[in-house]
């Protein structure tokens, strides 16, 4: 019976498919809870429903790609999917075809995210360490961290949550290219591709950390094979995400947008830095909002041991990039503090707003030292029985610490999801106010108390000249009206926000056809001048822009290369192998 028990034990700490398993009972543990919280009761759920809601919308409306939606903010045409990181869009969209409702939909997407984390760190560690025992340690420590916890039950940052999966993914190819053969440097790539696409914050933090990395192995990086990778993954990230980033940045160059003004969007240095936390923040408590900052307990007692571990890890490799993962741990939680000088920072790391996000990418690298940890001090004990009994009772303890970051949630609130979901697609116009403001153009915001509430959302505004408008029929992002006795440069203002990709048509009564320049009226709606004519017929839509169509190709023809690299690379080493063994 005890050598019954004892095979089980190990195959607890040594079996790759049953530690999958685990981490996928537990990724369900930790959500579970998730399904009786309120997305609306968090600080971001009722935004990324409402993104959900906006997108599909989008979809029906016949927009492809879907990046403005049709009703919201009185029906402008708001920008719901051409600023924000697309990923966390589409993946809840793909589960809302067999659910019922978006904040489900987003729930079991969330579920998805704590597992894949879990696996991505597992997959990392097992590549550093070659330890089983240690990956499944570290892939539960970082999906058990409070701040994580936080991220989703408190807050639902589905960006920055989803951005958990690439981190490890990143640092899998860094490692492999820096201090291995480099035959998984495309890691780097397909890890970077996530967190674009993903949470953009979290990019720019991970490639610095990057940078430091290889600084801090300069005389492996010139090597002419690394630089060639490095390359090589630079491109391919650039070119699939350039669905993403390229239309963002000619909606950027032609008009000023919320998005992008430090002033609106509370992301200057000196926001940044009230928005520190205090050192004691790191060890307990939580905040008045219901964010917990706090490291836990067993990642403290870790951190202890690790006075004991350092000395007995032998690797050279694998003793830089623990130190290292010291380093990075201390500096993004020595970040999130009152205490790191954020206001001699370059303006760029305002972007983060609050610091305390820095734990986020901190729980990574501590995660990691902590396994190790953990485990090295379990083989010091002479029965395998009883390393095996502690190594259980270490995690099971450190997942039932968690239970009180979930059940602290479950409240009695007004309004649940499900109503406030039926609620928005039954209005036919969605105010501004219902919806977070940071994709409005500037000029439209300036005026939000003057002349955007006094607006006709269904008209069309003569702002100069002279001109006889009727007729007007707008459906969606399609509008169709009349003009007549038309004074030579007239200016006309649709009721549509100004964004890129708007085409308006003009035909005169004789036939004649005017395809009309559009540009942003002071108030940041579409505007447009008029030639000289007695009788005709203007159509404007929304189609989007060519670069963006343009864009959709590179990505989808450099995805496609990407995958045929991979399974290139991949033939490649099964060759190599087959030759070796011969």
């Amino acid at each position: 019976m005890k050598e019954k028990l004892t095979n089980i034990l190990k195959q607890l700490k040594e079996n790759t498919y049953l530690h999958y398993m685990i981490l996928f009972i537990i990724s369900v543990f930790l959500f579970l809870p998730l399904l009786g919280r309120e997305l609306t009761e968090t600080h971001d759920g009722r935004i990324h429903i409402l993104r959900l809601i906006g997108v599909a919308d989008a979809i029906k409306a016949g927009q492809i790609p879907p990046l403005l939606s049709p009703y919201y903010c009185y029906g402008y045409g708001y920008a719901i999917n051409l600023f924000y990181p697309p990923l966390v869009t589409y993946g809840p969209l793909i589960f809302k075809l067999v659910l019922t409702y978006y904040s489900t939909a987003a729930k079991i997407f969330s579920l998805f995210t704590i597992f894949f984390s879990a696996v991505a760190m597992y997959r990392f560690t097992l590549q550093v360490t070659k330890s089983k025992g240690i990956s499944l340690l570290s892939s539960i420590f970082y999906i058990i961290a409070p701040y994580k916890l936080s991220d989703i039950y408190t807050r639902f940052a589905i960006g920055e949550f989803t951005a958990f999966i690439f981190i490890p993914i990143v640092f899998q190819g860094l490692y492999n290219l820096i201090e291995q053969d480099g035959k998984k440097h495309y890691l780097i790539a397909r890890g970077a591709i996530g967190l674009c696409l993903t949470h953009t914050i979290t990019l720019f933090y991970v490639f610095l950390l990057c940078t430091i990395y290889l600084l801090f192995n300069i005389k492996k990086v010139f090597r002419r094979e690394v630089i060639q990778k490095c390359i090589i993954d630079a491109i391919f990230i650039l070119f699939i995400c350039s669905f993403f980033l390229l239309p963002m940045l000619e909606q950027k160059m032609r008009a000023d947008y919320a998005i992008f003004e430090p002033r609106l969007m509370a992301t200057t240095i000196k926001y940044t830095d009230s928005q520190a936390i205090l050192l004691r923040d790191l060890f307990w408590g939580r905040s008045k909002e219901e964010i917990v900052y706090s490291i836990s307990i067993p990642v403290v007692i870790g951190l202890i041991l690790s006075i004991f571990v350092y000395k007995k890890v032998k690797d050279k490799k694998y003793q830089n990039f623990y130190l290292l993962s010291f380093f990075f741990s201390f500096l993004l939680l020595y970040m999130s503090t009152k205490y790191f000088p954020w206001y001699i920072m370059p303006k760029i790391f305002g972007n983060i707003q609050y610091p305390w996000r820095l734990i986020g990418i901190a729980v990574f690298f501590l995660s990691f030292i902590v396994g190790i940890n953990f485990s090295f001090v379990l083989t010091k004990m002479k029965e395998k029985r009883a390393q095996y009994i502690a190594y259980s009772f270490i995690i099971a303890i450190s997942v039932l610490m968690s239970i009180p970051l979930m059940t602290f949630y479950q409240k009695d609130v007004p309004e649940n999801d499900y109503s406030y979901e039926e609620k928005i697609k039954s209005a036919q116009k969605i105010s501004y106010m219902a919806i977070n403001r940071d994709y409005m153009p500037i000029k439209a915001l300036d005026v939000r108390d003057t002349y955007l509430e006094q607006r006709d959302a269904n008209k069309v505004y003569l702002l100069q000249g002279k001109a006889n408008i009727h007729e007007e029929n707008k459906q969606d992002l399609t509008m169709k009206f009349t003009v007549s006795n038309v004074e030579e440069g007239s200016v006309i203002e649709f009721p549509y926000f100004y964004y890129q990709g708007y085409q308006a048509k003009l035909v005169t009564k004789e036939g004649e056809v005017y395809h009309l320049d559009l540009f942003e009226s002071d108030y940041g709606f579409v505007a447009t001048k008029l030639p000289k004519i007695e009788e005709g017929e203007i159509t404007i839509s929304y189609k989007a822009t060519l670069l963006t169509y343009i864009s959709y190709g590179i990505s989808i023809v450099s995805l496609i290369g990407f995958v045929i690299y991979i399974l290139v690379l991949k033939k490649k080493e099964k060759l190599n192998e087959k030759n070796i063994k011969a």
